[in-house]
């Protein structure tokens, strides 16, 4: 995986435990895990930092219909393990993608485990 690139899990682990969102691969953490950021659909009370991610120049290659798409306003530690299971390749982040990512995301703050993030 690269920096930037956008992963789905295969349907047979997408579920609302493991694996229901397409991820952003940022880099490796430690040697078991990495750092991501998942993508949604929406903004609401419960997560209003989740960042706008539907303009076209933030991604390219895209398999999927990115209309109504944020990027949860957290890096995210995930295990490499989990992360296997993403083995769809559905888009990369463009030079304007990784930098709205690097500047309203990585640059504000360390990296959470998601029931972490939850607890905010």
């Amino acid at each position: 995986m690269k920096r930037g690139d956008i992963f789905i899990a295969e349907k047979k682990f997408r579920t609302k435990e493991t694996a229901l969102h397409p991820i952003i691969f940022w880099a490796e953490y430690n040697d078991d895990t990495f750092i991501g950021m998942m993508i949604t659909h929406g903004k609401n009370d419960i997560f209003p930092d989740n960042i706008p991610l539907n303009e076209t120049k933030y991604y390219s290659m895209m398999d999927s219909d990115f209309s109504d798409t944020y990027v949860v306003g957290q890096a995210l530690v995930k295990k490499n393990e989990w992360g296997s299971n993403f083995k769809k390749k559905i888009g990369t982040l463009s030079s304007e993608g990784l930098k709205l990512v690097e500047n309203e995301i990585i640059n504000n703050g360390t990296p959470k485990w998601w029931s972490e993030y939850l607890k905010k």
